[in-house]
């Protein structure tokens, strides 16, 4: 997601907004059971605005950081 105008502060925020929706909606199952859904996500600002390939390297690379941290987390490089 691109959030423009927002700060990291905000980016995080909204983030962290999504992440609970998302842990909130658990899905059911074939066999009727509730199965819980997650997700985690990689917040990163760009600095230098023609360096947009950095902003997805660095976005990646935080989502990877959140995962290796314990899953359904938002993580900032």
């Amino acid at each position: 997601m691109i959030a423009p105008a927002t700060d990291d502060e905000g980016a995080v925020e909204i983030a962290e907004r999504i992440r609970e929706a998302v842990s909130r909606s658990g899905k059911e199952s074939v066999d009727g059971r509730i199965v819980p859904v997650t997700i985690s996500a990689g917040v990163a600002c760009l600095v230098d605005e023609s360096d947009g390939h950095g902003l997805f390297r660095a976005a990646d690379s935080a989502l990877l950081a959140a995962k290796r941290a314990g899953r359904n987390r938002v993580a900032q490089i």
